[in-house]
This record gives structure tokens, sequence and C-alpha cells, in this order.
């Protein structure tokens, strides 16, 4: 679904001011868990525990930054007037049809509402990183990996890890946790000499 919001914002140059509403349909498990379903409201969003649990948050904020990354759980971002007004604005229900795809795939549509009345529809039926269709390459995991690990690592460090875990069945294990240690200090030092 946040691939399906980026890819109509940038296809239709959507704004959250253009937006009137967003309807967002899934199976089940999605709409129990971080739709609003039996996991309870999910539009009241004021930490990142919250957010990342609710498909209405991601989508605001999808459609509004037109990216999903750690930044967008920071405090500051979660509480901002604009992600909670267009969070409201999102709707999620479950498709039954979406219900008898589920688990082989991911499936879910999302349908925007322009205010001048139009309405704009993407679908997917899984996500880069879905094991069972789109599992990530090497280097499509090391994109994602890079861009984690080195603001809390450094991009010396972050090299060091991903070297070890593609080496990880020759070298002894106590080398990767060795790196792995030193994160937390390397991202210490760093906010020092910031």
């Amino acid at each position: 679904m946040i691939d399906c919001l980026r890819g109509l914002r940038e296809k239709h140059g959507l704004r959250a001011g253009d937006v009137r509403r967003v309807d967002v349909e899934v199976f089940k498990q999605a709409s129990n868990i971080t739709g609003g379903g039996q996991a309870g409201d999910r539009t009241v969003v004021r930490a990142k525990e919250q957010g990342d649990h609710s498909i209405p948050y991601l989508c605001a904020v999808a459609l509004i930054d037109g990216d999903v990354w750690p930044q967008q759980f920071e405090p500051e971002r979660v509480t901002r007037a604009d992600v909670q007004d267009v969070l409201k604005r999102v709707w999620v229900r479950q498709l039954e049809e979406f219900n008898e795809r589920y688990p082989d795939e991911m499936p879910c549509r999302v349908t925007v509402t322009l205010n001048e009345g139009r309405e704009v529809t993407a679908e997917a039926t899984d996500f880069p990183g879905f094991w069972r269709t789109r599992r990530l390459d090497w280097d499509a995991a090391m994109e994602k990996y890079t861009r984690l690990a080195e603001p809390m690592a450094g991009a010396a460090l972050a090299r060091e890890i991903a070297d070890a875990v593609r080496r990880l069945d020759s070298i002894p294990i106590s080398n990767l946790t060795e790196l792995l240690g030193r994160v937390g200090g390397s991202a210490s030092a760093r906010r020092v000499a910031s």
C-alpha cells in the first residue's frame, strides 16, 4: 500500500492538500492489526510504536513525505499537524477477495479521492522484499541496509558489517559480534563530534 500511494503521488503529482479521502482495501490480517479492525482505532497516533502499526499513519506520511523511513517515525514527525490531519482522512476496509489471496499474496488497493472529485487508484499483490514473490537480491538488500545502517554505524563500519554478513559461512561469528558491538560506540562518537 505504501508503494501504491507513493506511485500515485509521483504519477499524479498528488499533495496532501489535494486529497479529500484515501480508501485502502486490504486482507483481514492487515485490517485487524494495522487498519483499525480488532486491534482498535489506528487513527490515534502519538508515538512511533503506534505509527508503525497504523495504515492511516503510514499512508498519510507516504502521501506527504513521499517516503516511509525511520525519519518518519521521529516523535516530532509523528505528532505534526499535517500528518495528523491526513491520517484522519484514510479509511481502511478488508475485502473477502483479498482474504482469499492471502498469504500467497499481500493484496491491496488504494483509491485517492481528490477535492475536485476525481479518483485515482493503484493495486498491488506484493511489495519489494515479500518472501514469496519478490525477495530482495543482495544489491537491493544492501541498498536498504546502507540507508538504515549508515546513520547509526557510519559508512566504514556499516560496510565492514555487511562484508562479515556476506562471509558469515566462512568467518567466526565472533568477528560479526565484535563489529556489531562497535555500533553503539560509533554512533555515540558521531553525536559528540556533531
